[in-house]
């Protein structure tokens, strides 16, 4: 029994001594350029000790000043969490609808504030750190962060930490939204931090993209890629839906001529940016006079897609027109305003030739005579011209109603003949 008694003293001596110094380590300040809400501040394992320590003693968090003097410090509001509190540093995916709200404004708040507090707004390009950039009104020192190095760095870390301050200051400073004064969500300093070092992340292929101009220009080719071939497969189901109605007038089905491969491609012209919107402001303008605008009209909502031709194509490829003719007639106006005007004749040339081979009824053969004897297109064309055609069209083709179906291998050099052209139905 005294063995018993001495063990439960000992306990009680170790427990006392444990707080005694965590008590210290309190009083030792909070630290308000690195403290979470009048927590302890440390890096490394020592700091989840300490966090594991605080929060099975008061799971405390920043929020509304409740009863705390005007002039508090940072790091002196302090609420109770409640003990199932959810982290906002938690995957979204695992957040309540309240918690993923607070995740999402605090982010935003701290990506808005890094770039603030960095002097770099969105789509300008980021300073070298060896340039000392000052405010000229405060002559406060604009952060570079130094995106060579990682998270880990200490001069990045004191840019995080710096962040973290602002942001907090900033909410202590306002009434709070009710979602970030729930005692279900958990959020402090060190969850500002955590979100500084992702904007970081964020940031860095920007400025890896801007370092390389290569790496910018071919950036820039495969959005315009991808834009180009989104709208090519938006084209051929347009297409497909007309594919009832060409059966019907027609009697054959031309649905395995319908890819997105093989649809033109169209360009919304070039960005507009700040420093310069005098490119774009001349390419509308060019559209604009082969659409057959005066140089009066008002062009501020000129909606506007310029076709590349595709000089592959046969006259005989008109089966395209036709369809699209089927399915604009199914539109009624207000759908059929919702499109932008498409400027055909430009004689730009395509960047791409399609990898799957038309059918020979398809082919513009003088192009094709031209065009594989450049090395650079051998492989690719070596298998054009070797498909026949496929029943109802082409050479196969019997009595065909439509002008152009069949017979000939009319040859247009692709000028004119889209598959999103039909003038007669009075498409802009």
């Amino acid at each position: 029994m005294d063995t018993l008694l001495q063990i439960r003293n000992n306990q009680d001596r170790d427990r006392e001594e444990a707080n005694a110094r965590l008590t210290a380590l309190e009083g030792r300040g909070a630290q308000p350029s690195r403290g979470s809400c009048g927590g302890i501040r440390g890096r490394g394992a020592a700091t989840a000790a300490k966090k594991r320590s605080r929060r099975q003693g008061r799971n405390v968090r920043a929020a509304e000043d409740l009863d705390v003097e005007a002039d508090a410090e940072v790091g002196d509001n302090q609420v109770i969490f409640d003990d199932d509190a959810k982290d906002v540093t938690t995957a979204s995916s695992q957040l309540s609808k309240p918690a993923g709200k607070a995740r999402k404004e605090l982010r935003k708040f701290v990506t808005a504030k890094f770039r603030k507090l960095c002097n770099v707004a969105e789509k300008q390009k980021w300073p070298s750190v060896e340039e000392k950039r000052v405010n000229t009104t405060t002559g406060e020192v604009y952060l570079t962060p130094n995106f060579e190095r990682d998270v880990r760095d200490e001069d990045n870390q004191k840019i995080f930490d710096h962040v973290a301050d602002q942001v907090w200051l900033d909410l202590k400073s306002k009434t709070k939204p009710d979602y970030l004064t729930n005692k279900k969500i958990r959020w402090d300093k060190t969850s500002l931090e955590s979100f500084a070092k992702q904007t970081f992340r964020g940031f860095k292929p920007e400025w890896m993209a801007q370092k390389n101009g290569e790496a910018a220009k071919k950036k820039s080719r495969e959005q315009r890629n991808n834009r180009w071939y989104q709208r090519r497969q938006q084209k051929a189901g347009r297409l497909l839906t007309a594919t009832p109605a060409y059966i019907e007038a027609y009697q054959v089905d031309p649905t395995h001529l319908i890819l997105g491969e093989h649809m033109s491609d169209e360009d919304s012209g070039p960005e507009a940016t700040e420093e310069d919107g005098a490119q774009r402001t001349a390419w509308i303008r060019l559209m604009a006079d082969n659409a057959g605008y005066g140089p009066d009209a008002v062009l501020d909502s000129f909606k506007v897609m310029e076709v590349v031709s595709t000089p592959w194509r046969s006259d005989e490829e008109s089966i395209l027109l036709t369809l699209r003719a089927f399915w604009w007639s199914g539109l009624s106006v207000k759908q059929k305003q919702q499109f932008p005007t498409r400027v055909e004749g430009t004689s730009r040339l395509p960047p791409r030739i399609p990898i799957v081979a038309p059918y020979n009824f398809g082919v513009n053969t003088a192009w094709l005579s031209t065009t594989i004897k450049e090395e650079r297109y051998k492989t690719l064309l070596e298998d054009w011209g070797t498909y026949g055609d496929p029943e109802g069209f082409g050479s196969n083709s019997v009595a065909c109603p439509v002008e152009g179906l069949g017979g000939s291998s009319g040859e247009n050099g692709g000028q004119g003949n889209n598959d999103e052209q039909h003038h007669d139905l009075g498409e802009q």
